[in-house]
């Protein structure tokens, strides 16, 4: 148990460079308060009065155990004079360290305080008193709160992100996985990754490079790259990822990654590329009446590079009689033709061989119909 003993006028005697307790206080850097057995304050310095916000007079037996007009708990909850850490120090000759409170000025404002309190004893142990030092960390609390705020907007963030966002040690471990990515492992909970080397639910054509890549994120590297994921439930799924170092508390560089499922994107390009290769299929005998009379011009890919057709460019045969072409979602909504490269091929390959077929400048009007299987798209019609 700590207490103060206290020293007698001898001893003081002996030590003239301390000088008077009130010069002593005065000299220490902290807040500093006496209070007697009965709780009285008996002595404090400025620090006190000025966090206290006022000078109270010592020996009044009004002002006990604490100076400030009130005081409150960590919590914000109001702590009557008589109950304060200081009353029980008295009382039980109980010390307390490293208290956060906040004390109330006569202005109303507030000031958060770190508190120490020891009871004094004499020589015989008898409790006569106690001593509170404390000081102001108001600035601190409200430097917590801000980062308390900023953490809690980041987790947000992260938290709904739709975005697998992890933080991987060297040892290709997970330290940390958001919600999203958990659904893109299907894996239950943070736990489920516990001692899983995320190298093993890589495809295996592309582990080799995946482990090379997280070797060099580690190294202090930031790399973008894809490859094909497994998840817990065997499901495989084509993902990008970018990712950098991150330095952890212990010092070691972790890889953080913002990895996203592009399966979906993948397969429609697929389709996309499927259907450049079917319209070029599908555009020679959609044109044969007419290349019959153009043999220079007999495949479609011969047409698109034709620079010059008897006085007509490419650029006026492709924005010629565009309105003839019509393209539906399956809703029935219209789409723009420049929003589909293949019916639009088409439609400046039939005009070309349009004007290459009537040498005399007569229109030749044609008639062009042929399903397209495709999600995105119903058949097209002139």
């Amino acid at each position: 148990m700590s207490t103060v003993p206290v020293m007698d006028d001898s001893r003081r005697e002996e030590t003239p460079l301390l000088g008077s307790v009130s010069t002593f206080l005065e000299l220490v850097p902290a807040a500093i308060y006496v209070c007697d057995a009965e709780g009285v304050i008996q002595q404090y310095n400025s620090k006190a009065a000025e966090l206290w916000g006022r000078a109270p007079e010592a020996g009044d037996t009004c002002e006990r155990y604490c100076g400030s007009k009130a005081l409150y708990d960590g919590n914000g909850t109001p702590m009557p004079h008589a109950q304060t850490p200081m009353a029980e120090a008295i009382r039980t000759g109980q010390s307390f360290r490293n208290i956060e409170a906040q004390v109330e000025r006569p202005a109303g404002d507030r000031v958060w305080v770190l508190v120490n309190i020891d009871p004094i004893r004499d020589e015989t142990g008898r409790i006569i008193g106690a001593i509170n030092c404390f000081s102001d960390i108001t600035l601190r609390k409200l430097a917590e709160e801000r980062l308390q705020e900023s953490d809690a907007l980041l987790h947000g963030i992260v938290d709904t992100s739709p975005d697998c966002i992890r933080v991987i040690r060297p040892d290709g471990t997970v330290a940390w996985i958001n919600p999203a990515g958990l659904k893109m492992i299907d894996a239950k909970s943070p736990e489920a990754l516990e001692d899983v080397d995320l190298a093993d639910m890589v495809a295996p054509e592309h582990r080799a490079l995946w482990r090379e890549n997280h070797r060099r994120v580690c190294n202090g590297e930031s790399l973008s790259w894809e490859f094909d994921a497994i998840s817990f439930t065997g499901e495989r799924r084509h993902v990008e990822t970018h990712a950098t170092p991150l330095r952890l508390p212990d010092g070691t560089v972790a890889h953080l990654g913002v990895t996203r499922d592009v399966t979906a994107r993948k397969q429609s390009e697929a389709a996309l590329r499927d259907i450049e290769r079917r319209s070029e299929d599908i555009l020679q005998p959609c044109l044969s009446p007419f290349t019959r009379r153009m043999p220079r011009a007999a495949s479609a890919p011969a047409i698109r590079r034709r620079s010059i057709w008897r006085g007509a460019s490419r650029g006026s045969a492709s924005t010629s009689g565009a309105s003839r072409w019509r393209c539906f979602v399956p809703t029935g909504v219209r789409c723009p033709m420049n929003s589909l490269p293949w019916p639009r091929r088409c439609a400046n390959a039939s005009r070309t061989a349009e004007k290459r077929s009537s040498p005399s400048g007569r229109t030749v009007r044609g008639s062009l119909c042929w399903p397209i299987p495709h999600p995105c798209s119903t058949p097209m019609a002139s």
